[in-house]
């Protein structure tokens, strides 16, 4: 096949993320050219995107020939397939022979194939959702459902859900065709999915076991999380002290406080100190005395002094997109809920103990 180096290359940078950099089958640490499909597993996530240069080929490419083509001068490349599974990349003055393994080794399962039940999103308020509260899961955890983003069917809408111990985030778009849905889909599958760059519509198809998100240039299979996923709904109730804030403001005051953390290990929280239209950020230890006063758009009738690991407050901000955000109170010992006018995007936070 004859292909240019740019439509080659963004091919390989949609697929590479899911490509094992050790497996015991060798075929999949490469990725299958299969009639006009580039394809690429880890055999709990399969992405194929379409590569029309690749159209009646049939071959695998290691992950060798896939970083010697992101390294070939622009231009048209020529990609064969010999005898023995011999691989020719040609481009220009260059010539390599990389040898590969038969086409047979590359088990994966048939991602089209999953068809029980049925739904159609819109690809950009999902994905916008998605990256919205996929940052709350925790892909390390020991806690499998920790490790997934929950999407859940309702009459009017869909429901997400991540969370980590520490931190949930939720948020609710539109939606038809999803009553019933109950998934939890792996945190790695939501990111490829974002990093998809999606457009249009996808079609969601699932069973008990995988989920298949199909678009008109992708498809991306993965396996589900089994279990039931916690109910987050109770976890999240109105709060009697609520305050409206400049989300760039707070976010710059706890960045500047963050800095005199003494080290990542570190256990001394921020204090926010909330009386009247004022919220002092401070922290103190062995090296600092640092204070910071912003400014709030109301009047705070009941004073509230509550410590936080910024870092949970920061890195939630990053996904709100309002000029302000309201944050809601009860007690130094319960959750703050951040949430803002123009999503239905609610984080909640847990505190952090700190000294009478």
């Amino acid at each position: 096949m004859v292909v240019t180096k740019s439509e080659m290359v963004a091919a390989i940078r949609k697929v590479k993320s899911v490509i094992p950099k050790i497996s015991t089958i060798p075929a999949l640490m490469g990725a299958l050219v299969n009639d006009g499909y580039l394809i690429a597993t880890n055999t709990e996530i399969s992405i194929q995107v379409k590569l029309e240069a690749g159209a009646g080929e049939k071959f695998i490419l290691p992950s060798k020939a896939l970083d010697m083509i992101c390294n070939l001068p622009d231009g048209n490349v020529k990609i064969e397939c010999g005898d023995k599974d011999v691989i020719t990349i040609s481009a220009g003055r260059i010539k390599n022979k990389i040898h590969s393994v038969p086409v047979e080794e590359f088990a994966y399962d048939d991602i089209r194939n999953v068809s029980e039940e049925n739904a159609t999103i819109d690809a950009e308020k999902f994905l916008r959702a998605i990256s919205r509260v996929a940052f709350a899961a925790d892909a390390k955890s020991s806690n499998r459902l920790m490790t997934g983003i929950y999407l859940e069917g309702v009459d009017d809408g869909l429901k997400m859900a991540a969370l980590d111990g520490h931190r949930i985030a939720r948020i609710k778009i539109p939606a038809t065709g999803v009553e019933g849905m109950k998934l939890i889909i792996p945190k790695q599958a939501c990111e490829i999915l974002s990093s998809l760059d999606l457009h249009g519509k996808i079609d969601l198809s699932y069973d008990n076991y995988a989920a298949v998100f199909c678009n008109e240039d992708s498809v991306v299979y993965t396996r589900l999380i089994s279990g039931e996923y916690f109910n987050t709904d109770q976890m999240f109730r109105d709060s009697p002290i609520r305050a409206t804030i400049d989300r760039k403001e707070f976010s710059n005051a706890l960045t500047r406080a963050n800095m005199c953390i003494n080290s990542e290990k570190s256990k001394v929280p921020v204090v926010l100190d909330i009386s009247r239209y004022e919220m002092e950020v401070s922290i103190i230890n062995s090296t600092n005395d640092y204070k910071e006063v912003v400014q709030l758009a109301e009047d705070i009738n009941t004073p509230i002094r509550i410590g936080f690991n910024p870092k949970l407050i920061n890195e939630a901000l990053k996904y709100f997109s309002d000029d302000e955000v309201c944050i809601e109170l009860t007690t130094p010992k319960m959750p703050m809920f951040v949430s803002e006018t123009n999503t239905d995007l609610r984080v909640l936070i847990l505190p952090v103990n700190i000294a009478a």
